[in-house]
């Protein structure tokens, strides 16, 4: 269901690029496929949005990726894909590990 010109191939050449750590150019695939196919779709802008902020997630710019997933969220409040995504951009930006479940944290202060 994700057609408009083929956002499902962009969004695989974005992720074989930051896979072999090409990340800016990962960034122009999704970039240019939201610039000139995604507007008039509601459900394609927050796919590609998300992924673009999983991107700009794993590079230094995070506030970038943060306002890719506020973005998404926008189009589409009950996303998912993009809530997960600020919960893991805010837990980097406060230097914590994204991928340590939140139950976990705070262990150490329960003792």
């Amino acid at each position: 269901a994700l057609d408009p010109s083929a956002a499902g191939v962009a969004m695989a050449l974005a992720d074989v690029h930051a896979a072999a750590g090409r990340g800016d150019a990962a960034q122009r695939v999704l970039r240019r496929h939201l610039d000139t196919y995604a507007a008039p779709h509601t459900g394609v802008q927050v796919a590609l949005h998300c992924r673009l902020g999983a991107v700009l997630a794993a590079s230094p710019s995070l506030t970038e990726a943060m306002a890719q997933y506020q973005t998404a969220l926008g189009l589409a409040p009950a996303s998912e894909e993009a809530r997960r995504g600020m919960n893991r951009v805010e837990r980097l930006m406060k230097g914590q590990d994204p991928d340590t479940p939140e139950e976990e944290e705070g262990v150490e202060e329960e003792g």
